[in-house]
């Protein structure tokens, strides 16, 4: 956002700085088990998201409009971020159809990897998210659609190159 200029009473406005508002994307909200009583939900917040923005019961707006995987009450939260960097459990304390209100969540940070991933002089292996996938150093371009783990992707960082027929 830009700054906002003097008021027109020549007093000095304070800097607004507000981001662009975070919402975790339905399709990254996985049930991992439902009970009678509560479930244990699996969520990858979006990169953009942080510890902070666990507090904000509005992040939940687009998950709360999807039935299946709508937050309910005393529901389990395990919350990893995208880089996996750190994870959060959880529990529901409210929810409505826009919002969900979670109980102090209980932070883990998590260690970096003990194995680089992969990389040679024109291409990557990355963590997207979702999977691994294969990214060119020159210009950050994602050449790959994402595999479940760093092998695979290993082997599509091969298939990229020509080869003699």
């Amino acid at each position: 956002m830009t700054k906002l200029a003097k008021a027109s009473n020549d007093q000095p406005e304070a800097a607004e700085t507000a981001s662009a508002p975070v919402y975790v994307d339905p399709k990254n909200v996985t049930v991992n088990y439902e009970g009678f009583a509560w479930r244990d939900l699996f969520i990858r917040l979006p990169a953009t998201a942080t510890a902070d923005h666990l507090k904000d019961p509005d992040i939940w707006r687009k998950v709360q409009g999807v039935q299946v995987k709508s937050l309910r009450r005393f529901d389990r939260l395990l919350i990893v971020a995208y880089d996996e960097s750190w994870c959060a459990e959880a529990m529901v304390d409210n929810a409505d159809n826009l919002k969900a209100v979670l109980t102090k969540p209980r932070i883990h940070a998590l260690g970096t990897r003990f194995d680089g991933l992969y990389e040679d002089d024109t291409y990557r292996v990355v963590w997207n998210g979702g999977g691994f996938c294969v990214q060119r150093k020159a210009d950050k371009h994602i050449m790959t659609s994402a595999v479940a783990n760093a092998m695979i992707a290993q082997a599509d960082v091969a298939r990229l190159y020509p080869r003699v027929v």
